[in-house]
């Protein structure tokens, strides 16, 4: 399976924040692997510059879309 897109990450980002705590994002990054089922090899996958990983970066850009939408409030 391919890691998937920015947007398919928001309905379970939002899934995982429903129950109102305060979340670390190395949690979130652990626990939306483990729901698309990711393997190893995905969740290392770097992007092309190699500075950082797929899975990191399509996470920041929902955390980014969704706190701009007012959807949710980062904190720290």
């Amino acid at each position: 399976m391919a890691i998937p897109g920015f947007q398919d990450f928001m309905y379970p980002f939002l899934q995982i924040l429903g129950d109102g705590k305060e979340h670390r994002l190395q949690d979130l990054y652990k626990e939306l692997a483990n729901h698309f089922q990711l393997t190893d090899d995905e969740i290392e996958e770097t992007l092309p510059s190699g500075k950082q990983t797929v899975l990191v970066n399509r996470i920041g850009w929902t955390r980014t879309y969704l706190n701009k939408a007012g959807l949710i409030k980062v904190v720290r």
